[in-house]
């Protein structure tokens, strides 16, 4: 069957008072018991997970920090469980614990690459999840004030609208990693669908004659076919207008997604965020941009990171000084979380964010000349400048680290640092064993869960690579949270204040030339 990432696991980790997340219970300085009870936590939960799936698998993870410690607890919870001669997986029967070969595990922690959590993305789910803040398949829409005069109040109809999306939703699932653009014609190609099985059906209950193929029917003929017809019609109706209601949703959505990307300006950050996770973007185009009309502080302040991250060699204090400049300039008053991401680089606690060559997730967007009627009509003039500017990019031009740690992993790469720095461990084993034979792989089905939140843009690529993989393989992703780019910039943000990092001081104005 298709491999795609078929689960995502909704575990909050609320060990702190300000519960601001799981990556802050990691990093930043704790009591050793709020430590330990993020840890017992996150473990509870994948612990229930696997006996939901009956598996119990080889776990792998980066050696050193909090992915080691969860898994060795992890580890020992699950050998502790297995030495009961009845335990809850002796009963396991589902589809992953159905194959012959065990699973593999793999536990990251989040610093293995921050890039993914603040870049801008272009489809449509992560999208969806970014800007509109999808959280437990729900989206809340801000009502639409642009008609109404300051300070009057808001009518029924501005009031703020919730829809939900799941895996229940044909469109969610059909074209929830398509590119946005693509989006408006998916959404216009089942409206044509809708309106065609609707005149169908009003052609067939119109009654339109006693005649079939030029043949006159009698009364109880045309009356047994009317009936048949109306029939037809009465069943077919619910899931029609069902079907209509789910387009209008996703219309709706659309139409949202469209305003933030023109008002902000966001395909011009995920075009330069490409570039520079590839190599292919210079610092002036950096600075251009940052000092833009377009944008928010936060997005600047993403792509900023963003090229601190994709910078193949951490950077120096004149570089720093130069960059928060910049931002001070364009308007963006907190910059800690700059300051922060530079230390973790220069003490190489994470590294570099430009991936390896090879297959990626880089989301292939086709020439948008021809973007069709309904993006005009329905989204409002200007989809096509918007999204026309949208460059090319190849599927295949990079590929994630996360992806690509996973590929070495389940494939066996040995002699790869992806496989020879990650720990392995047995439950199955007896404590002390490592289990390294059994990890050699290759293995068909992988759970990946992100110790400090995830999101829908990693989710999809790797779903994206799982799909490509030869022979297919099966994913499931998890994560502590589930974060926007701007909740995870605050969290790095409230890190940096709290390992005592004030933001970069701004380069000194050079001195004007007396005239």
């Amino acid at each position: 069957m298709p491999c795609r990432v078929v689960a995502i696991l909704w575990m909050r980790t609320r060990c702190m008072s300000t519960a601001v997340g799981a990556i802050l219970s990691c990093n930043a300085p704790l009591l050793l018991y709020m430590l330990q009870a993020a840890v017992n936590q996150i473990v509870d939960g994948l612990f229930s997970v696997l006996v939901t799936l009956g598996v119990v698998p080889i776990i792998r993870c980066p050696k050193g920090g909090a992915a080691e410690h969860v898994a060795a607890a992890l580890e020992s919870r699950l050998r502790d469980h297995l030495k009961a001669r009845s335990n809850l997986f002796s009963e396991g029967t589902s589809a992953l614990a159905a194959t012959l070969s065990r699973p593999l595990l793999v536990i990251f922690d989040r610093n293995f690459d921050l890039s993914v959590m603040l870049q801008h993305c272009w489809s449509y789910k992560p999208l969806v999840q970014d800007i509109l803040g999808l959280k437990l398949n729900r989206v809340a829409l801000a009502p639409d004030t642009s008609g109404l005069p300051p300070g009057a109040s808001l009518l029924p109809q501005h009031q703020k609208k919730g829809y939900d999306v799941d895996d229940k939703d044909f469109f969610w699932e059909a074209a929830g990693a398509l590119p946005f653009p693509k989006v408006a014609e998916e959404v216009e190609s089942q409206l044509q669908r809708y309106k065609a099985a609707v005149d169908e059906i009003n052609s067939k209950t119109a009654g339109n004659g006693a005649e079939a193929d030029g043949v006159l029917l009698d009364h109880d003929e045309l009356l047994k076919r009317n009936t048949q017809n109306l029939m037809s019609a009465v069943s077919s109706l619910p899931e029609l207008q069902e079907k209509k209601k789910v387009l209008d949703k996703h219309t709706n959505l659309a139409t949202a997604l469209l305003t933030a990307i023109k008002n902000r300006g966001l395909d011009g950050f995920y075009n330069l965020e490409e570039d520079l996770l590839t190599g292919k973007a210079d610092t002036g185009a950096l600075i251009k941009l940052l000092q833009g009309a377009k944008g928010s502080s936060e997005d600047k302040l993403r792509l900023a990171l963003v090229h601190l991250l994709a910078a193949e060699q951490a950077p120096n204090e004149a570089e720093l000084q130069e960059l928060s400049a910049a931002l001070t300039s364009a308007g963006v008053p907190d910059t800690t979380a700059l300051t922060y991401v530079a230390r973790l680089r220069r003490n190489r606690l994470i590294g570099s964010a430009r991936p390896a060559p090879g297959t990626g997730h880089g989301v292939h967007v086709p020439s948008q000349g021809n973007l069709l009627d309904w993006a005009d009509k329905a989204l409002g003039q200007g989809i096509s400048t918007v999204t026309r500017s949208v460059k090319n990019l190849l599927s295949g031009a990079r590929q994630a680290p996360v992806a690509a740690a996973l590929e070495a992993l389940m494939d066996g790469k040995q002699g790869t640092p992806e496989f020879e720095s990650f720990a392995v461990m047995d439950p199955k084993l007896p404590a002390g064993r490592t289990g390294a034979d059994r990890a050699k792989g290759p293995f068909r089905e992988a759970l990946v869960f992100m110790i400090g939140g995830g999101n829908y843009l990693e989710r999809e690529t790797l779903a994206a690579w799982a799909s490509r993989s030869q022979p297919p393989r099966q994913v499931l992703y998890g994560a502590t949270d589930l974060l926007t780019g701007e909740e995870f910039l605050h969290q790095l943000e409230e890190l940096g204040r709290r390992s005592g990092i004030a933001p970069a001081a701004p380069a000194p104005a050079a001195p004007v030339a007396a005239t």
